[in-house]
Formats: C-alpha cells, sequence, structure tokens
C-alpha cells in the first residue's frame, strides 16, 4: 500500500532532523508520507524521492511534496549523486533478499546515513491498487536486519515495524 504503519515514524522523525541533512532521498516514496513528517523538520534540505509505480506520482501530488522525482525500479536507479540520507522506508520486504541486500550496500554507498523503516514480524501483502510492486517477497525479523544489514547502529524495535539507522560508506 503506498501508505505504512505509524510504528517507527515517531523516533524516525526525531532521529534523522539530528543528523541535519541538506539532501534526503526517499525511497518508494508512495503518498509522501516522509516528506510530510520530515520536510518542516529538515530546514533548507533538498528533498528527492524515487517511485516505481508511475501513478502515485499524481495521485498523490509528490511534486509538491519533493524537489526532485525519478521514476525508476530502485534496483536500476542511476544515482545521480550521494545523499546525506536515504530513507528505504518499507521498501525491502519487497524484494528478494539478494535484491535488498543489493540495493542496501548500493544505498549506504550514495549516503552518510539510511534510514530503514521494515516490517520484522510476518506480514503477507499482495499486489494492491494495480501496482504489483506492493507485495511482499521477504520477510524479515529484527534478527535478520542486523545479521544481513550491515553498517546498522541504532534502532527502535515495536510490535510490527523496525526502524533502524544505518551509517553510509561514502
Amino acid at each position: 500500500m503506498p501508505r505504512s504503519r505509524i510504528e517507527g515514524k515517531a523516533w524516525i522523525s526525531h532521529e534523522i532532523p539530528r543528523l541535519r541533512p541538506a539532501t534526503v532521498l526517499d525511497v518508494g516514496a508512495g503518498m509522501g508520507t516522509y516528506s510530510n513528517l520530515l520536510r518542516a523538520l529538515t530546514p533548507g534540505a533538498s528533498w528527492s524521492c524515487v517511485e516505481i509505480f508511475e501513478p502515485y506520482v499524481e495521485r498523490f501530488a509528490l511534486h509538491a511534496k519533493y524537489d526532485v522525482i525519478h521514476r525508476a525500479d530502485i534496483r536500476d536507479f542511476a544515482w545521480p549523486m550521494a545523499y546525506d540520507v536515504v530513507i528505504l522506508g518499507d521498501v525491502l520486504e519487497h524484494l528478494t533478499l539478494d535484491d535488498a541486500r543489493g540495493v542496501w550496500a548500493t544505498a549506504r554507498a550514495h549516503a552518510r546515513f539510511v534510514a530503514l523503516s521494515i516490517p520484522i514480524v510476518e506480514y503477507p501483502q499482495g499486489p494492491e491498487n494495480g501496482n504489483v510492486h506492493e507485495a511482499h517477497l521477504q520477510e524479515w525479523s529484527h534478527d535478520m536486519v542486523l545479521s544481513e544489514l550491515d553498517g546498522v547502529w541504532r534502532w527502535q524495535v515495536n510490535p510490527k515495524i523496525g526502524a533502524y539507522l544505518a551509517r553510509g560508506v561514502r
């Protein structure tokens, strides 16, 4: 679904402004939740997004929420620059484990910090609203996040959603 559970949002909304980002990339923007929550808390920051599903751009008025919109699959994204913060908000569960690892490594290579929000319990979901990319392909747990995704240094675990911060390698 183009929106996500509220769990973890308060923690991420507290942590990202503390990083003082000048540039933010929101991967899988959906309805623009992270821009809605954080744009006012990151004054002067340039906000970009990657959205795979073209109809969401107009349906959720993403042009009003982001300075730059990239219509792309993050697995094939041609990163135009490095970012201070890359947000992977409810993205990795929509990928196979191998693809998720690759996206994670690439995001870390192009960021000072990566923020992740992900279901950490069984959370089945199929295609929705004509969007096949909404299907969950990989189940995650907190332990799996820590063992599979390098660089994680802070987190908050909620009943269904884990929120994580990782250091990038740029």
